[in-house]
Formats: structure tokens, sequence, C-alpha cells
């Protein structure tokens, strides 16, 4: 836990400027973005995501009451599989509330 600054006026402008000077500059770094590689732009953007999506999968799988529906979800969503013309998020989500309604998940619990 961090302390609280001792005047959090001052920490709102120092945001504000350094958040500005980046807008004000951000024009510069065009150039050098479009001489990277797709690939490292790919990497720097999976690595920028990275803690979202751990947050996100703690979360969803923290959740007792629907334990089986999201690994089903889940599963389905990350194998991408399309069958019949129909994509990997409708069958994911298919899946989850066919797994959920046959296993009785979420009954008697906070929704």
């Amino acid at each position: 836990m961090h302390a609280a600054p001792r005047n959090p006026k001052n920490a709102a402008v120092v945001s504000g400027v350094l958040l500005a000077m980046f807008g004000l500059f951000a024009w510069k770094m065009i150039a050098f973005i479009n001489i990277l590689p797709l690939s490292f732009i790919v990497l720097l953007t999976g690595f920028s995501l990275l803690g979202v999506f751990i947050q996100s999968v703690q979360l969803t799988f923290s959740e007792a009451a629907y334990r089986y529906s999201t690994d089903f979800t889940f599963a389905i969503a990350v194998a991408n599989v399309a069958f019949q013309g129909i994509s990997a998020p409708v069958w994911c989500l298919a899946a989850g509330i066919v797994t959920m309604k046959l296993l009785g998940e979420g009954k008697g619990g906070a929704v």
C-alpha cells in the first residue's frame, strides 16, 4: 500500500503535465514505430495486455459456482473451433451454457 501524497493536487498537476507532454511529442514516435518489424509490435502489444489477461483469468476461474462451465468455455475458445460455418465464440458460449445447465452450476449462489 502506498502512502498518500502530501498534496494530492500536486500529483494531479504532475500527472496532467506528463500526459500533455506525451501527447505533444507522440507524433515524433510514429516514424520510429513504423520502422519496427510487425512481429515486434505484436509482441509488445501482447506483453502490455498480459497483466489484464492474467487478472481476468484469475477472477474468472476463482468463482466456484461456475467452475466447470468456465473451463469448457475457455477451452473451446482457445481451441478456436469452427463447425458448420459457426465460429468459436458462438460454440464456446453454447458449450458454457449447456454445461452450466447440465451440471446445475450457479444455483443458490449470487450471480
